[in-house]
């Protein structure tokens, strides 16, 4: 059941309605979206990233809102959806930006782990850096309280325990019975509800998943303010306290989504049509 659920997902984003591929240097494919702004590659382009666990079709609702005002990009990492490609973000984006032949200023918007991965990709890519003009953290991961939980034993413990009882679920096909708390915190269109949740559900977005969790760099936090690149920390509503914090250490300005959770504040209309505004009024683009 699982393994048809999956088949049936992969056939989605290879048809009409699907995903875009392209091939990095080496022959690897990356899946990605790109929708194009109205007015042509001149102007601002988001990079939407996604994220722990998350697949690109996560940012729909915000995607949609966008559509035609600016660029938008949404693409997989390794290990996610199509994405068999091992190169780095930056390098990833890099490669979409030329294909598309793209000029404009880049808006980095974040999401969850999302935040160290742009936060590296500005580290890794001077070309990225020269480009970018803002980042626009959603409820992210402050890699300080990332390395605490790295350093107790329990904690990253739990997380390897979740992981692999999710991937479990899914190969059996167990958790097609039984709701979670994050269908619950989302409400995409029908199409792409499914598949946020099937490709979440993978295995191999699980060890994907996992991998980051283990190994993405947090070195590179605190250094995107001494590139002249302006920050913003939108909090959910459920987790104020600690986006404050992070806010505060990255020297980022601050806000927060009414009536949000760290899922439904992309995954529901009513949040991604506030995060939608806040996106525009960093790009400097009209409704």
């Amino acid at each position: 059941m699982a393994y048809v659920r999956h088949h049936e997902e992969l056939i989605r984003r290879g048809g009409l309605k699907g995903t875009q591929l392209l091939n990095d240097d080496l022959g690897s494919p990356i899946e990605y979206i790109y929708t194009p702004a109205a007015a042509g590659p001149g102007a601002p382009t988001v990079i939407l990233e996604n994220g722990l666990g998350s697949p690109l079709e996560s940012w729909d609702w915000v995607r949609y809102l966008l559509k035609e005002q600016v660029g938008v990009i949404q693409y997989h990492r390794r290990g996610y959806g199509r994405t068999k490609s091992a190169q780095r973000p930056a390098v990833i984006m890099e490669r979409i930006i030329q294909e598309h032949g793209l000029t404009g200023p880049v808006v980095l918007v974040a999401h969850s782990i999302g935040a160290l991965v742009s936060a590296n990709a500005l580290a890794e890519s001077e070309k990225l850096r020269s480009r970018t003009e803002a980042l626009i953290i959603l409820d992210g991961t402050n890699g300080v309280l990332l390395d605490e939980d790295r350093n107790t034993p329990g904690r990253i413990g739990t997380f390897k325990q979740t992981a692999m009882q999710e991937a479990l679920a899914s190969t059996l096909g167990v958790n097609r019975w039984a709701p979670s708390k994050l269908e619950r915190d989302v409400e995409y269109r029908p199409d792409i509800q499914r598949a946020f949740l099937t490709t979440g559900a993978r295995p191999s977005t699980q060890v994907a998943a996992l991998r980051e969790y283990l190994t993405e760099s947090t070195a590179n936090q605190r250094k995107v303010s001494s590139y002249g690149i302006r920050q913003l920390v939108v909090a959910a509503e459920d987790n104020i306290t600690q986006q404050q914090e992070l806010a505060e250490q990255l020297g980022a300005s601050f806000s927060h989504v009414p009536a949000s959770s760290h899922r439904s504040i992309i995954g529901k209309l009513q949040c991604a049509e506030i995060v939608a505004s806040i996106i525009r009024q960093v790009a400097d683009v009209k409704n």
